[in-house]
């Protein structure tokens, strides 16, 4: 009885690699359909309070994944309902680092030698168009593969590839102080994404968290640290990646009260908000934070694409 139990075990798993190895690049559309169950246009989806609340309802089981080509995987991930996650970080790497930890397709792509090959070489009209996915999510899988790509190359010996990004943006340093004179390496944008990249990003990031306020446009110009440390307009021109100085040179004292027009700091998660609204506590806080290079948004602390745990308060003594 266990022989045959094992033999019939075996085929199906054969019978499961052969169906989903056996799938042109033309066919991935329906070679994903039951991937991932719900998305950001599913009814329950503004129903989640919290960003672990999505991760969880959009996890899929490694088993799905394991017979997957590259390119299949590839499709994975763009189609994944938080694909816009990957944008909205300080930097390639701490985007791709934070996200495959939440995303199991991203994960198992980046396991494939081939990978850096097989999204330089695809043909990405092809496999976009092919995407089972909502619209919004299909306007910034360029983008998304962009940043990957980026993270990629920066961890690869051929320094002399050049990605294929949509638009390059050129930063160059610069450097802004603390309160209390501490100097702190910035970096200035002398470009911009095009006005249909950022209505892309801006359209993703609120379909994807709906519980979310919009408040101003998605931008390369300045990012959460420099918004919540620095200047908190939108007219900001930096953008800092390591704000430490500013809670460690005695300019912010810690403090476990949240207050309006306090500082909370993501120490898991690499961001940075300004309270809009106290809570009983930092997470149940309502603040206003940018996202990356994307939107300025309202959001509770909770809710938002950054690990959100051990998160701290700060203000000025």
């Amino acid at each position: 009885m266990k022989r045959v139990l094992a033999f019939l075990t075996a085929i199906a798993l054969l019978s499961q690699c052969f169906y989903l190895t056996d799938v042109s690049a033309d066919q991935v559309q329906s070679s994903q359909n039951s991937l991932y169950e719900i998305n950001v246009e599913s009814d329950v989806w503004s129903t989640f309070t919290s960003h672990d609340q999505m991760v969880e309802a959009v996890t899929v089981d490694r088993s799905q994944l394991n017979c997957l080509t590259t390119e299949e995987l590839v499709a994975a991930v763009l189609e994944y309902p938080l694909s816009v996650d990957i944008l909205l970080y300080n930097t390639p790497r701490e985007a791709v680092d934070s996200v495959r930890g939440q995303c199991l397709a991203l994960d198992f792509l980046l396991q494939r030698s081939d990978v850096l090959e097989t999204i330089e070489n695809m043909n990405r009209g092809t496999v976009i168009n092919g995407l089972n996915c909502p619209e919004v999510n299909k306007s910034i899988a360029g983008m998304v593969l962009d940043k990957i790509e980026l993270y990629l190359l920066s961890s690869s010996d051929n320094t002399s590839r050049e990605p294929l990004l949509r638009t390059t943006i050129v930063y160059t340093n610069v450097t802004v102080y603390t309160p209390k004179g501490t100097a702190v390496a910035a970096l200035y944008a002398t470009n911009d994404y095009t006005s249909t990249e950022k209505t892309a990003i801006n359209n993703a990031a609120m379909s994807s968290y709906p519980n979310a306020t919009f408040i101003s446009t998605s931008t390369a110009k300045y990012n959460c640290h420099s918004y919540a440390w620095y200047s908190a307009s939108t007219s900001n021109t930096r953008w800092i990646n390591y704000p430490s100085a500013y809670m460690t040179d005695g300019s912010y004292t810690s403090t476990t009260t949240p207050a309006v027009g306090r500082k909370v700091y993501y120490p898991s998660g690499g961001h940075s908000a300004i309270i809009y609204s106290a809570g009983p506590s930092a997470k149940a806080s309502v603040v206003t934070s940018k996202w990356g290079e994307g939107p300025l948004m309202r959001h509770t602390a909770g809710y938002c694409p950054y690990n959100s745990n051990s998160l701290s308060i700060w203000y000025r003594p």
